[in-house]
């Protein structure tokens, strides 16, 4: 076997301060603290995917953790539209970046047969 050149490892220059302008689609808080008041309510955290629950992984640290997600894409809401706790569900870290891999959102069903591996 050959022996190949050495490769320097690539060192990239980071921590500097940038500023940008971007557009941000509005969220009412409300609707997260009220959802995860119906969790605690019903005594459960777990995602609604794939039934992580980050207590039982992380203790105490997990408890009561969870991301809400928007069931109905924010982006393509019409301003002044209204969305009601059964437009949002909790999902775990890795669920909610898998529901965000297209630009219209997967569907609930459609991440837990992506997870079954069937997709």
């Amino acid at each position: 076997m050959a022996d190949l050149p050495t490769v320097e490892p690539y060192e990239g220059e980071e921590g500097g301060v940038i500023v940008r302008l971007h557009k941000r689609y509005e969220r009412d808080p409300r609707l997260v603290a009220d959802k995860r008041k119906a969790a605690r309510l019903a005594g459960d955290f777990s995602c609604e995917v794939c039934g992580f629950d980050f207590k039982a992984s992380y203790g105490d640290l997990g408890a009561g953790f969870f991301e809400v997600h928007h069931t109905q894409p924010v982006h393509m809401m019409k301003p002044g539209s209204k969305t009601k706790l059964n437009d949002l569900a909790q999902l775990c870290a890795n669920c909610h970046r898998m529901a965000h891999r297209r630009r219209v959102p997967l569907t609930l069903e459609e991440l837990r047969v992506a997870l079954r591996g069937k997709s």
